[in-house]
């Protein structure tokens, strides 16, 4: 089992992965599944940092075109040094120059190549490009060995010349040609070794169809993955569970007190494929009305729907010793005069919860409530020395999700309450 999300570019695994992890927890509940980042688009060396940097793993990280050539490692693994020696000797430059994130190969006054560093360690590099009299012929881009390289032509713009990208060659493992992407004006397609052209969306369908998909399997489908993989997943991906993600903020618009109107033509574009949805994902109770609503005009298949992620908000707590008044306008209830005096704890939650729990400062669970009326708990015989912290739990399919909790709670003495 795996948990693919689907998008357009690597650097919306950075965008998407703290609502992966709530969604993750809040709809899977504890699971060993790993999550895969799939993208359709070239990505950047910043766009790799970004990821880096917010703790996705290049194991987590699937291109589409490195797929296809079955060169899917994007671990860098090219030494500098090894590479430099190498291309002194076949480049015959007469000096090297060092720079920061880059070392420059010089011959008779002009940079003939530039090795290009991976910023967090500088022992390796991912490109190298390489010159002629100043302007760019080719780059080539490296993980483990090299994945593909761009080869350019001078063109002239309103701007000047520039380097016009031409043909990207993708390798496979082994270092031989897996196929040529070739650009020619606005039109794009793709070349096999054998002959054989694809168009992109050829390419997609082969994409989703080698991906072998399992009924284990589920797949989030993002808020701007490409029309074409859309209807690749549908085609060829069907069998896993198929997760639309449409949250607020992406292609939708506030209007105030948390109603959402969607931006025109928004929502339709899965409107032709509920029926295969096992879930839609929203992010707000508004979003949600607003979507029902919309399925509802339309006489679309209704799929779940869920909202993600489930939150709240302890707006006050407040820890206060025991009178009987205070017992009976709160709990309900009076003490016996045998009883010691004890502690009532109240509160006010922003939010929708199925329970409170109380626990101390351990995680041990002391009290619970399912009562959405009486927020309170009567606690005797509790020493007052001791803290304690309230958490707001909802009920999931794998069992409870704690999605708030307060701060520590403690007597402080005259006043009590939150610490």
């Amino acid at each position: 089992m795996a948990i693919y999300i689907l998008g357009r570019e690597v650097g919306s695994a950075a965008d998407s992965m703290e609502f992966m992890r709530t969604y993750k927890e809040q709809m899977l509940g504890e699971t060993s599944a790993p999550i895969k980042y799939i993208f359709t688009e070239i990505a950047g060396q910043q766009e790799w940092n970004d990821c880096r940097n917010a703790g996705i793993g290049a194991n987590q990280l699937v291109g589409m075109y490195q797929y296809l050539a079955d060169n899917w490692s994007l671990e860098l693994s090219v030494k500098v040094e090894e590479k430099l020696e190498d291309l002194k000797n076949v480049l015959q430059c007469t000096e090297v120059s060092y720079r920061d994130t880059e070392i420059w190969l010089i011959k008779d006054g002009y940079v003939i190549a530039s090795i290009l560093l991976d910023e967090k360690d500088k022992d390796y590099l991912w490109a190298i490009c390489y010159f002629s009299y100043a302007k760019l012929l080719r780059m080539e881009v490296y993980t483990d060995g090299i994945v593909y390289m761009n080869s350019y032509v001078t063109a002239a713009s309103e701007q000047g010349l520039y380097a016009k990208l031409a043909k990207r060659t993708f390798y496979k493992k082994d270092g031989s040609v897996a196929y040529d992407q070739i650009f020619e004006r606005e039109r794009e397609w793709f070349l096999f070794p054998d002959g054989r052209l694809c168009t992109k969306l050829q390419m997609m369908e082969e994409f989703i169809e080698k991906l072998n998909l399992s009924e284990q399997d589920i797949v989030l489908l993002d808020d701007f993955v490409p029309n074409g993989l859309l209807r690749a997943v549908f085609m060829f991906g069907k069998a896993a569970r198929l997760v639309a993600l449409v949250r607020a903020g992406h292609g939708s618009e506030t209007i105030g007190n948390d109603e959402e109107v969607s931006s025109k033509g928004y929502y339709y574009d899965w409107f032709p494929y509920t029926e295969m949805l096992d879930t839609m994902v929203v992010s707000t109770e508004g979003q949600k009305k607003l979507l029902l609503e919309e399925l509802e005009v339309h006489r679309c298949n209704i799929p779940n729907i869920k909202v993600v992620p489930i939150d709240g908000e302890f707006i006050s707590v407040e820890l206060n010793e025991t009178s009987d008044e205070m017992l009976r306008e709160t709990i309900g209830d009076t003490r016996d005069e045998s009883d010691d005096a004890g502690f009532v704890l109240s509160w006010d939650f922003k939010g929708k919860a199925d329970g409170f729990c109380m626990c101390d400062e351990f995680g041990t669970k002391l009290y619970e409530t399912r009562n959405m009326e009486r927020r309170c708990f009567l606690l005797k015989g509790w020493n007052k020395d001791k803290g304690f912290i309230l958490k707001a739990y909802v009920d999931t399919a794998k069992g409870k999700v704690t999605i708030a909790q307060s701060g520590r709670i403690a007597n402080t003495g005259n006043d009590c309450g939150s610490a």
